[in-house]
């Protein structure tokens, strides 16, 4: 990070309290401004903007710009950066356009470029190019003045594209207020503003410092930023930086875990950004699968570690009025437990589901609302024994294993076997979870001789002795 971005997070109220908190423009101007086609809501759909475009070019080519009605003008100004043929790549329209706004002095005309800058904020040459037009058009202004602009400019630079987003980024990241309170006090004011492409590129800077950082530390960025992320509606206001979003909120989690209630925020969040659990509807995360394979794997690797120990809290209530069979799930725990960890050098269980039956499925949503942890409420329902009974179904390497609560057998199916029960199923009909050629019982499990053979067949290879691992916790 650079040192001016280090200062700005050690002090980022240096930048807000500088400038003025009520709005940028009168509100009734504010108004006009945001519903002029092109802008409020992408009032004119891509065709009239393409038509209205070709007519301005024309009567630029064939009269030149001074030809423009009042409302031509203000209309150009308001599609300057829009699809599909915008005015800004084109130098001649272009030139003329900003040499005419500044000639009339015409306000609504100066703030519609403003708004286009805002909403449609990239990162090109020709952008550039306007960008420094516009900035000089300010200092030269002679129209209805327009200080909190300029004021905008000389405290952040507002009209440097290489140097604002990374000035708003800090300036929300160092905070304590809300997001959308530092972001009115810069410039970005309205719906339009908040999620236009000035806002956009301002998150990607922020979410590039967040992802950059680890430890404590990180925590209350990430809630700065999930935050700011959040849409009006609870979705994620900017789709096309998701994955960059993702690696933030995740990637400083790559090799140490968070406090349980951060995780529990950090989950809810990003699949709620996502469009739900990734192993139940996993085309909304193609993207982030692709573009931030390291966080969504961070991401799968607290979803099954949640699916596991969700098995075991789940049978560990289903077995609290019966203290003998409550011993023997506990040598079953530490076994699972082990794998999940990768103990004693164990290999890792790679994805994990689960499916209870009628009585553990009630269980499971309760603990999900006790626990405020959506993760809990993830899971399939079974057919193949009682209510009462709950299967963890695993993948570690080729195999595919479900383990079952209580009595039942363990299944265990190689890779390549068609009957192998497919993950993250809602629901698993009877035939499903308990038919596999090769099923082991829990036999004497105190001298671990079920432990040993359930590594074997995991492992490929024999065990004469216990892990240390496996061994209950004396009390």
């Amino acid at each position: 990070m650079t040192t001016s971005l280090q200062s700005l997070l050690g002090r980022p109220d240096a930048l807000s309290l500088r400038l003025k908190v009520e709005p940028i423009e009168p509100k009734l101007l504010q108004r006009k401004v945001e519903q002029m086609k092109g802008l409020a809501g992408s009032a004119l759909p891509p065709e009239a903007i393409e038509i209205l475009q070709g007519r301005i070019h024309r009567v630029i080519a064939s009269e030149g710009p001074q030809a423009l009605s009042r409302r031509d003008l203000r209309d150009a100004c308001a599609v300057f950066v829009s699809p599909p043929h915008p005015i800004v790549g084109e130098a001649v329209s272009a030139d003329a356009i900003m040499s005419e706004v500044g000639r009339t002095g015409r306000l609504s005309a100066l703030l519609g470029l403003i708004a286009a800058y805002i909403d449609g904020f990239i990162q090109d040459a020709a952008f550039h190019d306007f960008a420094a037009r516009l900035r000089k058009l300010l200092k030269t202004w002679r129209g209805k003045p327009v200080p909190t602009w300029l004021e905008l400019d000389r405290t952040i630079s507002f009209f440097e594209p290489d140097k604002v987003p990374q000035k708003i980024a800090a300036a929300v990241l160092g905070s304590d207020r809300p997001a959308g309170e530092i972001l009115r006090k810069l410039g970005l004011d309205s719906p339009i503003r908040l999620h236009g492409g000035l806002a956009e590129a301002a998150f990607i800077a922020a979410a590039k410092i967040v992802a950059s950082r680890s430890g404590p530390s990180v925590i209350p960025l990430q809630e700065k930023l999930a935050e700011w992320a959040t849409g009006p509606h609870g979705g994620f206001a900017f789709p096309k930086s998701l994955p960059l979003a993702i690696d933030a909120l995740l990637l400083p989690w790559l090799k140490e875990d968070p406090p349980n209630d951060h995780r529990a925020m950090l989950l809810d969040r990003v699949q709620g950004f996502g469009g739900g659990d990734p192993r139940t509807k996993p085309a909304g995360w193609a993207a982030v699968r692709s573009q931030a394979p390291q966080a969504f794997g961070v991401m799968m690797r607290w979803l099954t570690r949640a699916s596991v120990f969700q098995f075991f809290d789940i049978v560990d209530r289903s077995l609290a009025r019966d203290p003998e069979a409550r011993r023997m799930w506990d040598y079953r725990r530490r076994f699972w437990t082990s794998y999940l960890l990768g103990t004693d050098g164990a290999p890792t269980i790679e994805e994990a589901w689960v499916a209870f039956g009628a009585e553990g499925a009630h269980l499971a949503r309760r603990a999900a609302r006790e626990n405020n942890d959506a993760s809990l409420g993830s899971f399939g329902t079974q057919e193949d024994r009682s209510p009462t009974h709950a299967a963890l179904i695993m993948r570690i390497g080729d195999l595919v294993i479900v383990d079952w609560s209580h009595n039942s057998k363990c299944n265990f199916w190689h890779r390549g076997d068609k009957k192998a029960p497919a993950l993250y199923q809602s629901r698993y009909p009877a035939g499903t979870l308990y038919s596999s050629r090769e099923q082991l019982s829990h036999s004497a499990p105190a001298s671990f001789s079920w432990q040993k053979s359930f590594a074997q067949v995991i492992e490929g290879k024999a065990f004469w002795s216990e892990r240390p691992s496996w061994r209950l916790k004396r009390v």
